[in-house]
């Protein structure tokens, strides 16, 4: 039998329902957001889950996405910072 998946049990956009995933763990996992922040980071995480994974998988490379990644975070880090 062979190893390699079948294209009949792959859904159709794998990096689509991981993105989804990565968006709604971090929108819930902070609680702390007022509802209007929320939708906000909502958007901002499933654009950047959707952006990482697209272009992981037409790269066939991680590293594209960890970069982006972190350059997000950077932003992030000096927001917060600007607002303690």
């Amino acid at each position: 039998m062979n190893a390699s998946v079948n294209s009949k049990t792959k859904p159709p956009f794998p990096w689509f329902y991981s993105s989804l995933a990565y968006g709604l763990t971090w929108v819930f996992w902070i609680p702390d957001f007022d509802p209007m922040a929320r939708s906000f980071f909502l958007v901002d995480t499933l654009a950047l889950g959707l952006e990482c994974g697209y272009l992981m998988m037409k790269a066939d490379n991680i590293w594209g996405t960890v970069l982006i990644h972190a350059a997000s975070d950077v932003y992030l880090f000096i927001a917060v910072l600007a607002n303690v």
